[in-house]
């Protein structure tokens, strides 16, 4: 009936999980239904008339089950063969699976027209009916057989009484007549001695279907015990089919909470390994802006050498000329000075520039052995999420079974 009426078959995909537990409850109790009409032969009709609920065992629970969450219940379930049904819906329909779960473990639930006490009464009450019924049909078809074969058995006696007197009159007039009526009388006795045995036979065939009858019964019995034990076999199913739905529900709450731990662990380490490439290229940066300073200071370096070497030639050629160039002298003391304290900071630059490496280098490792236990658990996380994945198949495969 739910396949029947339900058309959008992408409204199914969009909310399965809100509609699963709702489709398997709608077929509980579609097949409820029919197993309560399979079975109206059981309960009084008469008090029947008037019940036209989807869930007729629900509505017999009184005070234990109201008559506003009856109507709740009967609204979700037409809301899910209609096509509007919504995540507001589906939490109703959740707790009313709920109480009804919690109210079948306390055994309140109980079947409508007839007590505990009263029902296996009324069975026993209506089975003696029926095989009464069944009696009397047999001992009027019995009757009437009886009754065609006494008025075949008078016919033919009459008819012998007629041609026993014809003869009788005629056996004076003609002996040819005479021999005739024995030959006719030997053939009514053959008659007579057929329709006895066929009325023999008529006894063993009633005698035969009386024993049938008898087989009948035990075979019914043994029907109805059938019956009895995959009723019960039934609803047991039923609690373990909810409760390997309930299994399901937190197999697929821990799957989706650990999927996105899993996605949280997956843009951190994205982001930590943007931030070392950032750090990498600032750092190559840095060494290329170092080594362009190497250059400049040796290209100074260079030039005070040069300055050195021509201050050595002036001075070996101001020798001789004396006071008169110690002004030229100061000149060269000074540009040294300055040389050398361009020399020094060089030293210095150099050193802050092995430092810088040193720690980036330690920066780096320290952020890779981050990426590699990031990527580790990430694994690990992964073996997790398979193994539930194989746990949730398994538990699939369990419930097609059942």
């Amino acid at each position: 009936m739910a396949s029947a009426r339900f058309s959008k078959l992408e409204n199914l995909k969009e909310y399965w999980k809100e509609l699963a537990l709702t489709f398997a409850l709608g077929h509980m109790v579609n097949i409820t239904k029919h197993i309560t009409s399979e079975c109206r032969l059981l309960i009084d009709e008469s008090s029947r008339a008037s019940y036209i609920s989807c869930v007729p065992i629900i509505r017999e629970l009184h005070e234990s089950w109201p008559v506003e969450k009856n109507s709740g219940l009967e609204d979700c379930i037409t809301k899910i063969l209609l096509d509007r049904f919504g995540s507001q819906e589906a939490e109703q329909l959740v707790a009313y699976a709920l109480d009804l779960n919690k109210l079948a473990e306390d055994n309140t639930i109980f079947v409508r027209l007839s007590s505990q006490q009263e029902l296996p009464a009324s069975l026993r009450h209506r089975k003696r009916q029926l095989q009464l019924e069944q009696r009397e049909n047999d001992v009027t078809q019995r009757e009437e057989s009886t009754r065609k074969a006494e008025d075949d058995l008078k016919q033919n006696n009459l008819d012998y009484e007629t041609k026993v007197e014809a003869l009788n009159n005629d056996r004076a007039l003609n002996e040819l007549a005479s021999t005739r009526v024995e030959e006719a009388r030997k053939g009514l006795d053959e008659r007579e001695r057929m329709l006895r045995a066929h009325e023999a036979s008529f006894g063993e065939r009633l005698a035969a279907e009386e024993i049938m009858f008898t087989a009948r019964e035990t075979e019914i019995e043994r029907i109805e015990r059938t019956l009895d034990e995959r009723l019960k076999t039934y609803n047991e199913n039923q609690k373990l089919l909810l409760k390997n739905q309930r299994r399901v529900d937190r197999a697929d709450e821990s799957h989706a909470r650990l999927k996105a731990e899993m996605d949280k662990r997956r843009t951190e380490n994205d982001r930590l390994k943007k931030k070392l490439d950032f750090r990498e290229d600032q750092v190559n940066n840095d060494a290329k802006s170092n080594a362009a300073y190497n250059i400049s200071i040796k290209k100074r370096e260079n030039i005070v050498i040069s300055w050195e070497n021509r201050c050595a030639t002036e001075e070996a050629k101001l020798k001789s000329r004396g006071d008169a160039l110690r002004n030229d002298e100061v000149k060269v003391a000074n540009y040294k000075k300055e040389a050398i304290a361009e020399k020094k900071a060089l030293e210095n630059d150099r050193l802050v520039l092995s430092a810088k490496r040193a720690l980036f280098e330690n920066e780096k490792t320290v952020w890779r052995k981050k990426i590699g236990k990031n990527l580790q658990q990430f694994k690990e996380a992964q073996e997790n999420m398979q193994e539930n994945m194989q746990k949730m198949q398994d538990m699939e495969k369990t419930l097609s079974i059942l």
